[in-house]
C-alpha cells in the first residue's frame, strides 16, 4: 500500500511540475507599452556597455513575452548604428519583484 501511495504521489508531483514548468512565448500586443519600451531601451544601453558600441534606440518592431519565474522578452528592436537603422533581436530576462534584468542575447538580424 505504501508503494502505491508513493507512486501516486510521484505522478501527481510530476504532473504539477510539467503543468507549471511549461510556459510559452506569446506575442506582445502593444509594443508601445511604456514598460516594454523601457526594457528595450535598457537592452540597447546594456549592449552598448557590454560590446562597447554606440547604438541609438529607435523603436520596438515586435516582441514576444513568456511569463515563467519572471518575465522573458524576445524583442525585435530598431536602432541606429552610425546613422543607419538596423534591426536587432534582444532577449531579456526580468524579475520585476527584485528589479533585476539580464540581457541574455543581442544579435543583429
Amino acid at each position: 500500500m505504501k508503494s502505491q501511495t508513493s507512486v501516486i504521489l510521484m505522478l501527481v508531483i510530476s504532473s504539477l511540475i510539467s503543468t507549471f514548468a511549461v510556459a510559452e512565448f506569446k506575442p506582445i500586443t502593444n509594443v508601445n507599452d511604456p514598460h516594454v519600451q523601457g526594457v528595450a531601451k535598457w537592452a540597447v544601453g546594456k549592449h552598448n556597455i557590454d560590446a562597447n558600441t554606440n547604438l541609438i534606440y529607435v523603436r520596438v518592431v515586435k516582441g514576444d513575452i513568456e511569463h515563467a519565474d519572471g518575465r522573458y522578452y524576445r524583442l525585435t528592436i530598431s536602432a541606429k548604428d552610425n546613422g543607419v537603422i538596423k534591426q536587432y533581436l534582444a532577449a531579456v530576462a526580468e524579475r520585476t519583484s527584485e528589479n533585476i534584468k539580464s540581457l541574455t542575447a543581442f544579435v543583429p538580424l
